[in-house]
């Protein structure tokens, strides 16, 4: 099967590029999930949003995303599982990982998001200021 190329909108803005990218974001929490999507929307990058991780391999076969934003703990597929698909089928695709939970100090989730390849990682509660700052550091 040849991959498919994704398309890049490009925007002059004041002498400065803002690259319009295809965003996924995973999270089983429907408050937060709504939150993130529509902060993101603001920024006009195109925004795929789902509390079901059951679907990740569909979703990312479907379609050509430039991110990935994924919770860690949820209830279908956890996103350490997610991460190593991605990292394994899709290895172009950059992650943002992020978890309210903490399993202790020896064992940080978020630390092994990071060592089993997220890009970056964010715990939560965290402002939608910190979430676009981190897109924009990731995406260029």
């Amino acid at each position: 099967m040849k991959p498919t190329k994704f398309k890049i909108n490009i925007i002059q803005f004041k002498h400065q590029e803002i690259r319009m990218a295809n965003i996924l974001v995973l999270d089983d929490n429907e408050t937060l999930l709504e939150v993130i999507t529509d902060s993101i929307e603001q920024t006009e990058h195109q925004v795929t949003a789902s509390k079901n991780s059951y679907y990740i391999d569909r979703l990312l076969n479907e379609q050509n995303y430039e991110l990935v934003i994924t919770d860690i703990i949820m209830p279908e597929k956890e996103g350490i599982e997610i991460i190593m698909h991605i990292k394994k089928h899709h290895p172009e695709t950059k992650i943002i990982a992020m978890t309210g939970k903490k399993m202790g100090d020896s064992l940080d989730l978020l630390d092994i998001a990071e060592n089993i390849g997220a890009n970056a990682t964010l715990a939560k509660p965290f402002t939608p200021r910190e979430l676009l700052d981190l897109i924009k550091d990731i995406l260029g």
